[in-house]
């Protein structure tokens, strides 16, 4: 386990009133870890139970995370850190999940993404997206990306069967002091955080659909961002028939309905219930603001159509993300509530060979994009200078075809005399 995986649960741990019993998936402590991957500690005076698909130190139970032993709704938390890459369908798993843990229940998350094969077998990685959706058959997750923002090393999942709107509502506020206080901190690399912070969803209250969109017609819905940073919104949307329909949301400011603040469009992949994401550039002041937005489906046909779902409330079912614009780490200061990572030599030549591979990643990538764009341009000066030669040559047989014409004319009246 390593040192960030430990201070996020740590974190978790004291921002959330965990309940227990909690249960970890994948307690074994492999060789070196004996002691230090030991979580009991983060949950002081509560019933914690260790349990992976081998006996050993940290096991307490042998379990299978794709066929828990435990009756439905009969566990508060559970922890899977740095365990999810090693089993086979880690959707069974989290379905698994969501069967044994009980309403108000939480599920604590952590796994690699940039990072070598272990402790095989390891089978996955997941993006901060890959992992909401993981995710969401819980009625509110969170994931977090840690490192570069475009080479992540560490994604974090946070998600909680709640079921009310104020427990939600509760959940998501806790979910976003997460990054602010490991932020604080600053003894980290950089956490990312992918919260909704507004949110409208009723996954489990029998969202109804609405066809409106499939005639061509348009759907509004009010909300007030809580946040700086407005960046995108989510929408539960169904699909149908053939083809993918363009849809497209406009955003106004409440009482301005005449123009935008912002838009976006896009193409909803095929399928029933999908939350289909809407992103556009961050408003920086949209923190305490109310906005309106507008979804639109201008080439909707009978064959090709989207719908909308709402909640038994009338409100669409959709989720609000802002954040803060990327900006340079901090300098790093003595932390005030996570504990200070102290790394080897071997972990230090490690960080920094990883940086630099990072770093020519990038440089590569850059590269290659510059040549894919001369070769475009040599293309296109190809296909220019083959387009005047083959005018030149229909021009050259024209004439010779001419010469031929003449020659046969001038035989003709030589061969009559």
């Amino acid at each position: 386990m390593r040192d960030d995986v430990k201070a996020f649960v740590a974190l978790a741990a004291r921002l959330f009133d965990v309940p227990a019993p909690i249960v970890e998936i994948g307690s074994l402590q492999t060789a070196g870890q004996e002691g230090y991957a030991d979580l009991r500690a983060l949950f002081p005076g509560k019933a914690y139970l260790g349990c992976d698909l081998v006996a050993g130190p940290g096991v307490d139970r042998v379990e299978d995370a794709e066929a828990l032993g435990f009756a439905d709704a009969s566990v508060g938390t559970i922890v899977a850190a740095e365990s999810l890459e090693h089993v086979a369908d880690p959707y069974r798993a989290v379905a698994e999940m969501h069967r044994v843990v009980r309403p108000g229940g939480l599920v604590i998350i952590a796994a690699p993404f940039i990072f070598p094969i272990h402790h095989e077998p390891d089978f996955t990685r997941f993006t901060p997206e890959g992992l909401r959706r993981l995710l969401s058959v819980f009625p509110v997750a969170t994931a977090y990306a840690q490192g570069d923002a475009q080479w992540p090393h560490t994604v974090y999942g946070l998600a909680a069967k709640a079921g009310e709107a104020e427990e939600r509502a509760r959940f998501v506020a806790l979910a976003s002091r997460i990054a602010d206080e490991w932020e604080r901190a600053g003894v980290h690399d950089p956490l990312r955080a992918f919260v909704p912070v507004s949110s409208a969803m009723r996954r489990d209250s029998g969202d109804t659909r609405l066809e409106r969109l499939a005639a061509g017609g348009s759907l509004e819905q009010t909300f007030e961002c809580p946040r700086a940073g407005l960046c995108r919104i989510d929408v539960k949307l169904d699909t149908g028939g053939g083809g993918r329909p363009l849809t497209r949301l406009t955003l106004f400011s409440e009482g301005d309905l005449n123009v935008p603040v912002a838009s976006s469009v896009t193409r909803p992949v095929w399928g029933n219930q999908r939350w289909v994401a809407f992103a556009f550039p961050s408003i920086a002041d949209s923190a305490g603001r109310r906005y309106v937005f507008r979804l639109e489906c201008p080439d909707a046909t009978p064959e090709a159509w989207v719908a909308a779902h709402v909640a038994r409330d009338g409100s669409l079912s959709f989720e609000v993300f802002a954040g803060r614009p990327e900006t340079p780490a901090r300098a790093r200061h003595e932390p005030t509530s996570l504990p200070s990572t102290v790394l080897s030599d071997g972990e230090r030549v490690m960080l920094a060979t990883s940086r630099e591979l990072a770093d020519a990643m990038r440089r590569l990538l850059a590269a290659t994009e510059r040549q894919t764009a001369e070769l475009g341009r040599m293309r296109d000066q190809h296909r220019t200078a083959l387009a005047q030669l083959s005018e030149q040559m229909l021009k050259l047989e024209l004439g010779l075809e001419a010469v031929r014409n003449r020659h046969r004319s001038w035989l003709r009246r030589l061969l009559g005399r």
